[in-house]
């Protein structure tokens, strides 16, 4: 007996940050799952935007079993996507057996005899104040109104799993850890043409890395003033800070600092990079710099190692449980720690080699392949009985 999955990816798009990404590893794993598994149909539910990308990921779009749906794109708007746009798409759809969403909330609008429910941190509780108002209401609102429909909640880690515990969301509920999983273009990473490319985003070596949006969570502003400090104890003067992300939100700060920063010439912001550049970006840093408050996982140190760069992170939240002896850490809210790591990484070629030699292994714990596995086993434990 067939059985019908729905899975909500109707914020994939062409630019895409941390849940977007995961969502579209999700949809990687799906070519596999309908081999091992004659009796899964799955259902993808995307905007005319992410429907290009969704069909380049899978290796068996258009089947029987493989079917994408659309969502009315709302030109942006995208907290009427989850909660009115896919519970009209699915309207003359039969109930589905499972409905799962790798992200953001499922509409309780949205017909399904279970669902699975991904909750990748707790931002909106612990650090609603770097938030949007909107965001922060939009959150707080409808997640425990799809944790409390879900049949099983998944998280990123079990840093995550335990903070919704401490919030008592999850305190009946079944739980998962699903990890969110790094490109497989980091684990075969090549540098043949990485010159030529990092000339195009005109950035110069020696630089260090910061990957992220521009809002108040990642920290930037404190980084600023390590950036500032190692350059008055005179250490590689040449080196320039370079930000690669979204606009982010919140950020008037951090331009207001960047303009008025004593070294501002070697503070580069370029934006967000696409995924075919941003790995050479990533191996031509001198470290890649996590100094974020709150992460329920963090993908960019785990990028990082797997192409032998160093990392410098944060020692707060899901971090260190993710990279384990694989980065450097230090306090968030202590300059003088940061700086101190830095001093040691820069020109490290012993260190580096290091990373080199286990960081990709590290990495591959969280690979593609490693992801599928779990998503295979977490539907047949929902569907036990029809799926086997």
């Amino acid at each position: 007996m067939v059985q019908r999955i729905g899975i909500d990816v109707c914020r994939i798009g062409k630019q895409r940050t941390g849940i977007e990404n995961f969502a579209l590893s999700v949809v990687k794993a799906l070519s596999a799952l309908t081999r091992d598994h004659a009796d899964w149909e799955f259902h993808l539910f995307a905007t005319d935007d992410g429907t290009a990308v969704i069909r380049g990921a899978l290796q068996s779009a258009g089947t029987d079993r493989l079917r994408i749906h659309n969502v009315t794109d709302d030109g942006g708007r995208g907290g009427l996507k989850e909660q009115v746009y896919l519970p009209h798409a699915t309207r003359n759809l039969p109930t589905f057996d499972l409905f799962y969403s790798p992200g953001y909330p499922l509409s309780p609008l949205v017909r399904s005899q279970m669902t699975i429910q991904q909750v990748h941190d707790m931002v909106p509780w612990r650090y609603g104040d770097t938030m949007t108002a909107g965001a922060r209401l939009y959150w707080r609102v409808l997640l425990p109104v799809a944790i409390r429909r879900s049949r099983i909640v998944a998280t990123d880690s079990q840093f995550t799993m335990d903070e919704l515990r401490s919030f008592r969301f999850g305190k009946y509920k079944s739980m998962r850890i699903v990890h969110v999983s790094i490109d497989d273009r980091y684990l075969d990473f090549c540098a043949a043409g990485s010159s030529s490319i990092l000339a195009e985003l005109q950035v110069s070596k020696p630089y260090l890395l910061i990957l992220g949006s521009l809002e108040p969570r990642k920290n930037l502003l404190f980084l600023l003033d390590v950036f500032e400090r190692y350059h008055q104890m005179n250490h590689t003067v040449n080196l320039q800070l370079v930000i690669a992300g979204g606009k982010g939100w919140k950020n008037k700060q951090f331009f207001d600092k960047i303009s008025a920063h004593p070294f501002q010439s070697q503070v580069r912001l370029i934006g967000w990079v696409n995924e075919d550049h941003l790995q050479h970006l990533v191996a031509g840093a001198e470290a890649l710099l996590y100094p974020s408050l709150y992460e329920g996982f963090g993908l960019p140190p785990l990028e990082a190692i797997a192409v032998g760069t160093p990392v410098v992170a944060s020692n707060a939240a899901a971090i260190p449980e993710i990279m384990g002896e694989h980065a450097l850490y230090a306090d968030p809210r202590n300059v003088d720690e940061w700086v101190q790591r830095l001093v040691y990484v820069v020109g490290n070629s012993e260190y580096r080699e290091w990373i080199k030699l286990r960081g990709r292994t590290w990495a591959a714990r969280y690979s593609q392949a490693a992801l599928t596995d779990v998503l295979d086993h977490l539907f047949a434990e929902v569907l036990p009985q029809k799926s086997r």
